[in-house]
């Protein structure tokens, strides 16, 4: 069995994920790679033009829930404050 889907960052398409017998392998499209303003779809898949290999899905793709869960859930989790953080880095970028 074989299937792939298209993967896109910021709307613009960046890679294809694909999952065969031997698992999932993940790869950037070359004009993505090119473009002066690519960047990674995650910290864990740097850009690069050979393509990534796993027998399990990689964590980004496996993910079902949006940022903002994500965020919320590590809220409760740790007693993360999101608005705290996010105000911190605004000021840390100025």
């Amino acid at each position: 069995m074989n299937s792939s889907n298209s993967r896109y960052y910021k709307n613009v398409l960046a890679g294809v994920l694909t999952e065969g017998d031997c698992g999932y392998e993940f790869y950037y499209l070359p004009e993505y790679i090119e473009l002066a303003e690519a960047k990674p779809v995650s910290l864990t898949l740097p850009l690069r033009k050979e393509s990534y290999q796993n027998n399990v899905l990689f964590p980004l793709f496996s993910n079902k829930g949006n940022e903002n869960q994500v965020t919320m859930l590590y809220s409760c989790l740790f007693s993360y404050s999101a608005t705290q953080h996010f105000l911190k880095s605004r000021r840390s970028a100025s």
